[in-house]
């Protein structure tokens, strides 16, 4: 083997060790926020995460809360679950609640968290 193929070969494998262990030691807290542990803690929660869990708590827990049908959305935990469902549901379709849409205020509310990244401490 000429000395060009080692050498090539050698950095192919460098670079390719380098690819598959760098993601090794990623901590999921830095790369996406609050872990999921974090969302039982209430002191973590941002004024945007506060106002869209009391929208959620007085108009959508009566049908979305334990043993439904419907997605719980009764914790914080729950809430950050579903946080694609709730935008889409409240704000894009508006069909949420059944009974009639969320007020335009509340859609801007969950809009703005979802914007901002739709994080506990957001």
């Amino acid at each position: 083997m000429s000395t060009k193929k080692i050498i090539l070969s050698v950095l192919f494998l460098a670079v390719v060790s380098l690819a598959i262990t760098s993601c090794y030691k990623d901590r999921e807290e830095l790369l996406y926020g609050t872990k999921v542990s974090d969302c039982t803690n209430p002191d973590a929660q941002g004024p945007k995460f506060a106002a869209v869990e009391l929208i959620l708590k007085s108009e959508c827990v009566g049908c979305h809360s334990a043993g439904g049908t419907s997605p719980d959305l009764s914790t914080s935990c729950d809430i950050l679950s579903h946080y694609e469902g709730i935008y889409n549901q409240c704000v894009v379709l508006k069909r949420m609640p059944q009974a009639a849409p969320l007020s335009t205020a509340y859609q801007t509310i969950i809009k703005d968290w979802y914007d901002a990244g739709h994080k506990l401490t957001d």
